[in-house]
C-alpha cells in the first residue's frame, strides 16, 4: 500500500461527503486540504510514510519539551521586564521560547504568531515591553 493509495481513498470520501449525499463542507473542505499535504508523499509506501509522520510529531514534541525545559525555573509570568529584555535579546533564544515567553507574560497569542517570523516576534515583545514601561510613567505623572 502507498500513499497514493490513500489520497484516492480521501477523494472517495469527498464525494459520500460533498453534496447531495453527505451535506458535510467542514469535512470535505479538510479532506481536500489533507489530499493536497499528502501529494507530495504519494510515492512514499505505508512504512516510510508513517516512519516520516512519526519522526515529524516526535520532533514537534520534541520542541515543545525544549522549549518548557529551557524556561523551567524561571517564574516567566512574573519575572521582571528588564530580565525579559535580556531573555529576549539573547539570539539562542527559539522561536517556539519566544512564543512561550511572549504568550506567558504578557497575554501575546501564541497561535496567531505561530508564522511569525523569529525577528518580529522578538520585536513585538520588546514593543510590548516598551508599551508597559510608557503606560507605567504615564500612571506615575498622573499619580503626582
Amino acid at each position: 500500500m502507498k500513499v497514493s493509495d490513500l489520497i484516492r481513498f480521501f477523494g472517495i470520501c469527498e464525494k459520500l461527503f460533498d453534496k447531495p449525499l453527505g451535506m458535510n463542507p467542514s469535512l470535505v473542505d479538510f479532506l481536500v486540504k489533507l489530499r493536497t499535504v499528502l501529494e507530495p508523499a504519494k510515492s512514499l509506501t505505508q512504512d516510510e510514510f508513517l516512519v516520516l509522520l512519526d519522526s515529524t510529531f516526535r520532533n514537534s514534541a520534541l520542541k515543545k519539551l525544549q522549549t518548557k525545559e529551557t524556561l523551567k525555573g524561571m517564574d516567566v509570568e512574573n519575572i521582571s521586564l528588564e530580565a525579559v529584555k535580556k531573555l529576549v535579546t539573547d539570539e539562542s533564544l527559539s522561536k517556539e521560547e519566544l512564543l512561550y515567553l511572549g504568550e506567558k507574560r504578557f497575554g501575546i497569542s501564541k497561535g496567531t504568531h505561530q508564522k511569525t517570523s523569529k525577528e518580529k516576534l522578538r520585536e513585538l515583545v520588546l514593543s510590548t515591553i516598551q508599551n508597559i514601561e510608557t503606560m507605567k510613567i504615564i500612571e506615575e505623572k498622573a499619580s503626582s
